[in-house]
């Protein structure tokens, strides 16, 4: 910030309206403000810092806002401070007045004036009440009314209040002033991310060492110094998986082997299922042939026997016939019979 132009109006040892050009100062960034005591150049202080901040620059000791209003001014001067400054490159235009006691114009007595901040931006805006003009101070600059009382305007006997102040205090000061809050975020970024890289690189020697305690050397091995262990392990590495390979292929010739005795094993149990098959044909087939060979038997047998069947059969219709022949014989026996009656019975009437 590079104040430009300040005006005071009954303000402290101004009892009338005072300008200060401070463009006539240079642009160097260093003013040295000398004079007798009492001159008002504490006074001066105050003005920018009230200008800005609604607080005169003394720290614990100094002047009252109530009491910058100036003893010899007359009752219608209005106190109030006018600053011009720069800040970024632009330029802004802030006006102040304290809350004040001032004796009437007309009548006894006196009247109070209300703190009141109107502040002009660059673009022309204007911003106006205290609490408003003081948030917006506030993102200008980047600090509140102590740090830049303690960086931008030093009084007698308070240069020593910043090379004493403690180093977290000189630490936030500086970094508003030169905004390295950037790098402050990059510092944790960096630090967060040592942390977890040493993190893992204690995890990842827990995990070397816990394999390395897994691994079985020959007895007669020497292990190489530390600078060359890489390669060593490496080494075993590479061994290590030229003998995997070497049993991968041997695991898979016998697995080749396996399938054939499996196959082979099916074919022998789908054969003897075969022969046990057969061996049920045969059973089979012999009861059979012994059935046909009884009934081949039996058939023998009722052929041998055919001839008597046919004669008797012949005898057995021969005797049907016979039989036949006599029942007609009867009944013809008997019709003569009754007909032998009849006729008898018939003589009888007649003699």
């Amino acid at each position: 910030m590079r104040p430009l132009n300040l005006t005071l109006s009954a303000f402290g040892a101004y009892a009338g309206k005072t300008e200060l050009d401070l463009r006539q100062l240079g642009e160097r960034g260093l003013y040295l403000i000398t004079g007798d005591t009492g001159a008002g150049k504490t006074t001066i202080f105050d003005a920018i810092a009230f200008a800005l901040f609604g607080k005169p620059s003394g720290g614990k000791g100094g002047r009252d806002v109530s009491m910058l209003r100036s003893k010899y001014a007359s009752p219608e001067t209005p106190t109030e401070v006018e600053l011009t400054f720069s800040n970024g490159g632009k330029t802004y235009k802030i006006k102040r007045n304290p809350t004040y006691e001032r004796t009437k114009l007309r009548g006894t007595g006196t009247t109070e004036k209300k703190a009141d901040a109107e502040l002009l931006m660059p673009d022309g805006k204007i911003i106006t009440g205290t609490k408003e003009v003081d948030e917006k101070i506030r993102d200008i600059l980047g600090v509140d009314k102590d740090q830049f009382c303690q960086i931008a305007m030093i009084a007698q006997g308070e240069f020593r209040e910043l090379l004493l102040a403690d180093t977290e205090t000189r630490r936030k000061i500086f970094q508003k002033i030169f905004n390295t809050n950037l790098y402050s975020l990059f510092q944790k970024e960096v630090k967060e991310d040592f942390f977890a890289i040493g993190r893992e690189l204690k995890e990842a020697e827990n995990s070397f060492k816990q394999y390395a305690a897994g691994v079985v050397l020959p007895e007669d091995t020497e292990l190489p110094p530390e600078n060359e262990l890489s390669e060593f392990l490496a080494g075993l590495l590479k061994a290590d998986r030229a003998q995997d390979d070497a049993w991968e292929k041997e695991l898979a010739e016998i697995g080749k082997k396996l399938d054939t005795l499996t196959a082979d094993a099916a074919k022998a149990a789908a054969d003897e299922e075969n022969r046990s098959e057969l061996r049920k044909a045969k059973l089979f087939l012999a009861e059979a042939e012994k059935t046909v060979s009884e009934s081949g038997i039996a058939l023998e047998k009722e052929k041998a026997c055919e001839p008597e069947l046919v004669k008797l059969a012949e005898a057995l219709k021969a005797l049907e016939d016979e039989r036949k022949a006599h029942d007609e014989l009867m009944d013809t026996e008997k019709k003569a019979a009754a007909a032998k009656k009849t006729a008898d019975d018939a003589a009888a009437r007649l003699s």
